[in-house]
C-alpha cells in the first residue's frame, strides 16, 4: 500500500521528478533502498531470535547499502579497504572522519565534509584524499584508533595519524588545518618555490 501511494505521488508530481535524470536516479535508489530495508525489517520482525550469522549478514547488507553514494567526492572506507587505501599510501594525505549515521553532530557536519572533499579534489585529487568511516558498521577500526565519540577526524600521511582537535567544523577550517599540519604538503611547497 505504501509503495502504491508513493508511485501515485510520483506520477502526480511527474514534472518534478522528470526534470533531471540525476534526481530521478537518486529517487530510484532511495525507493530501492527503502524496499530492501522494509523487507529486512519484515524478516527481522518475523523471528525475534535470529541466529548470530543471520544478524551479521543483515547488518552487513544494511551497511553496504548505506555506503553507496555515487555523487560524493568522499571515499567510503571500510575495514576491508582502510589499510590498503589509507595506511599503505605514501604519496597522499588523507583526511578521515569517523562518524555515526545517527549522530546529530555528524549529520550537521556532512555538507561541510562533502565541501572539503570537493575543494581538495579540485586542488589536487592525487595528493589530497577525503574519506569517512561508518563507526557503527566498522567497529574494529574504532578500537584500532581509540575512537570514543563522533565525529572524530584524523589526518593520515605515510601511515601516521594526527587527530583534529579544533572546534571548527567547516570546510575551510579542515583545509587550513590539514595544510598546516601535513609534512608532505610542506615538502611539496618547498620544492615548488
Amino acid at each position: 500500500a505504501d509503495f502504491t501511494r508513493m508511485a501515485n505521488h510520483m506520477k502526480e508530481n511527474s514534472s518534478r521528478f522528470s526534470s533531471s535524470p540525476r534526481r530521478l536516479l537518486v529517487w530510484m535508489i532511495v525507493v530501492v533502498f527503502l524496499c530492501l530495508f522494509g523487507s529486512l525489517l519484515y524478516t527481522i520482525s518475523e523471528s525475534s531470535s535470529l541466529p548470530e550469522a543471520v544478524e551479521g549478514e543483515i547488518d552487513e547488507r544494511l551497511c553496504r547499502a548505506a555506503e553507496f553514494d555515487p555523487f560524493s567526492d568522499v571515499i567510503q572506507l571500510t575495514e576491508d579497504n582502510f589499510e590498503q587505501l589509507v595506511l599503505v599510501d605514501q604519496e597522499s594525505v588523507w583526511l578521515v572522519e569517523f562518524y555515526a549515521p545517527t549522530c546529530p553532530h555528524c549529520q550537521a557536519m556532512k555538507p561541510e565534509w562533502e565541501k572539503t572533499a570537493t575543494l581538495l579534489k579540485k586542488e589536487d585529487a592525487s595528493f589530497w584524499k577525503v574519506g569517512r568511516v561508518d563507526g557503527i558498521c566498522e567497529r574494529p577500526l574504532l578500537s584500532d584508533f581509540g575512537i570514543t565519540g563522533f565525529p572524530t577526524i584524523f589526518m593520515f600521511e605515510k601511515g601516521e595519524e594526527t587527530k583534529y582537535q579544533l572546534p571548527q567544523r567547516k570546510a575551510l577550517a579542515f583545509i587550513s588545518w590539514i595544510k598546516e599540519t601535513s609534512a608532505l604538503f610542506a615538502n611539496q611547497q618547498r620544492f615548488e618555490v
